[in-house]
């Protein structure tokens, strides 16, 4: 049985309004269209700067429908349940992650 669409929309608009109230608590809002002084440093303001924040929203969507899931719910759901398959893609997405990192601070 799935949810009413009106719980889903109320559900998506109290996550907008509890990072609003969040941002305000915390000394307010500020919009920002890139990840930080670092991430400029690497990719400008330019268009390669969006390319890449759309290419890497494009990949993490596509990771997240072929993994059949997202991280955080294989971590988390599968993980807890001791599903095989997320057990293998916990261990892929930190290994991956790990061997990553690595490569940048060797490579930067």
């Amino acid at each position: 049985q799935t949810a009413p669409v009106a719980s889903h929309l109320i559900f998506l608009v109290m996550i907008g309004v509890g990072g609003i109230i969040s941002a305000v608590l915390n000394g307010g809002i500020s919009m920002s269209f890139d990840l930080g002084p670092e991430h400029r440093a690497y990719f400008g303001d330019g268009v390669l700067l969006w390319l890449v924040l759309f290419l890497g929203g494009a990949a993490t969507g596509f990771g997240a429908r072929l993994g059949g899931g997202c991280n955080t719910g294989h971590g988390l759901s599968g993980m807890g349940c001791l599903q095989v398959g997320s057990l293998v893609t916990t261990a892929s997405f930190f290994g991956t992650a790990i061997l990553v990192s690595l490569l940048l601070a060797w490579v930067l």
